[in-house]
């Protein structure tokens, strides 16, 4: 039987404390946790502030759910801080929809620094007025 899904922080055996949407699933050989989107976040002091930094749990796999017996949890709660929940819920839609951000290639036309487009429009500009 899968119970419903919530956030929760889950510090693991190994030490890693992930966040992620989870669900109990009650298995013949025990409960397993599937876990959908889990991250990491790391906090990296800047000469602005603390900021926090988001990871995938596992990065190179591809896929987003995940699945952990509940053997290897020390600890599970459930997520109630909005600020955690906003940068999660921000995340997910980043993984969901991409950022929006296009970066440019060669092919779109991006070739030179704007320095030199600047001197090849004058170049232009020169040579057509006389």
């Amino acid at each position: 039987m899968i119970e419903d899904d919530f956030l929760a922080s889950i510090k693991l055996r190994t030490g890693e404390e992930v966040i992620s949407s989870v669900c109990a699933s009650d298995e013949e050989s025990g409960i397993i946790l599937i876990l959908d989107n889990p991250i990491v976040m790391k906090e990296h002091d800047t000469p602005l502030g603390t900021v926090v930094r988001v990871e995938p749990w596992i990065k190179y796999s591809g896929e987003t759910l995940h699945f952990v017996d509940m053997d290897d949890v020390i600890t599970m709660s459930e997520v109630t801080d909005e600020k955690i929940i906003s940068v999660y819920d921000r995340y997910v839609k980043e993984v969901q929809f991409g950022s929006g951000k296009i970066k440019p290639t060669r092919k779109m036309g991006y070739i030179s620094k704007l320095e030199d487009y600047r001197k090849d429009l004058e170049k232009l500009y020169k040579s057509s007025n006389n």
